[in-house]
C-alpha cells in the first residue's frame, strides 16, 4: 500500500523533528465534517448565516467584512470577529467602559477553527450562536481597581503554556517586569524560525499587565526577532492584543489566551 508523506509521518512512533508532539498539543477545532471533499470554508457565508439571528432584543448589524455586532453600541453590545490571518479564529468580545469612562471591548471567547476543506459554515454558525446566547445572558462584568491576583493568573497561564503551547514554541519561564506587569517567554525549536522579511525569530513573548487606574487586564503576544545577519532581539508588532477585566472567570481569560496562542 502506498502512503502519502502525511500518513507516514502520523504513523511514526519516534519524534520526527517534534511534529508528533505538536499534533498532541493542537487545540481541537470547533467544526463539523461534511461529505463534500471539495467544500471550501467561506467566511462571508458563515457571517451571513449568523447575521440572520438576533440575541434577545439585540439586532445584528453586519456592515463590515470581518465582524458582526449585536446591539446599538451601548455597554453589553456583542461583537463577533473572524480573522483570516494564519490559522482562522473567531473572537467574541463584549463592550463596556473602563474605570476612566473609556469604552473598551473585553475578550470573552476565542474559537480556533480549520478553514480547510470539509467544514460546513451553517453547522459551525449554529454552534457559535449557542455560545453567543450564553454570553449575552450573562451579567456584564465590571472593571476592578483592587485586583490582587495578577501573579496567580500569570503563573497559571505559564503552567498551561508549558503543556499547551504549539511547536515551535518551548516554554521558558516568567519574568516580572515591574509591579502589575509580567512576561511569559518562549524560545523556539532549533535555532529559531525564519520570519517573513528575512528575519530570524529568536523568542516569543506574552505580556500580561494590570492597570488599577482603568481596572483592566491587558494581554498581547509578539515575536522578538533579529536580522539574519546578526542578533539584535527586536520586538515585532503584536499578533494579538486583548483586554479583560478581573471579574471575568479566570478560566475564561486563560482559555481565550491559550486558544489564540494555539493559532501561532
Amino acid at each position: 500500500m502506498i502512503r502519502s508523506f502525511t500518513e507516514w509521518l502520523a504513523s511514526e512512533k519516534d519524534d520526527v523533528f517534534g511534529f508528533d508532539r505538536r499534533a498532541a498539543r493542537n487545540v481541537p477545532v470547533k467544526a463539523v465534517e461534511t461529505d463534500d471533499p471539495v467544500h471550501s470554508f467561506s467566511n462571508e457565508f458563515f457571517l451571513s448565516e449568523l447575521s440572520s439571528y438576533s440575541l434577545g432584543s439585540k439586532q445584528p448589524k453586519w456592515e463590515w467584512a470581518d465582524h458582526i455586532e449585536w446591539g446599538t453600541g451601548e455597554a453589553g453590545t456583542i461583537r463577533l470577529q473572524i480573522s483570516p490571518f494564519g490559522s482562522n479564529e473567531i473572537t467574541i468580545r463584549k463592550k463596556m467602559n473602563d474605570l476612566t469612562g473609556v469604552p473598551i471591548w473585553i475578550c470573552k471567547k476565542v474559537v480556533p477553527f480549520s478553514s480547510e476543506a470539509g467544514y460546513k459554515e451553517s453547522i459551525l454558525a449554529q454552534d457559535i450562536l449557542e455560545d453567543l446566547k450564553k454570553l449575552d445572558a450573562e451579567l456584564l462584568e465590571m472593571p476592578d481597581a483592587t485586583f490582587a491576583s495578577l501573579e496567580e493568573l500569570v503563573v497559571s497561564l505559564g503552567n498551561r503554556a508549558a503543556i499547551e503551547a504549539p511547536l515551535p514554541l518551548i516554554y521558558n519561564g516568567i519574568r516580572m517586569l515591574e509591579e502589575n506587569a509580567y512576561t511569559i517567554y518562549f524560545s523556539l525549536t532549533g535555532h529559531g524560525v525564519e520570519a517573513p522579511g528575512s528575519r530570524q525569530v529568536e523568542q516569543f513573548n506574552i505580556d500580561v499587565s494590570y492597570s488599577p487606574r482603568r481596572g483592566t487586564i491587558r494581554c498581547f503576544g509578539y515575536d522578538v526577532s533579529s536580522p539574519k545577519s546578526g542578533h539584535k532581539w527586536e520586538p515585532q508588532p503584536s499578533q494579538w492584543d486583548e483586554i479583560f477585566v478581573p471579574t471575568q472567570p479566570r478560566k475564561e481569560i486563560e482559555d481565550a489566551i491559550m486558544n489564540v496562542l494555539s493559532t501561532y
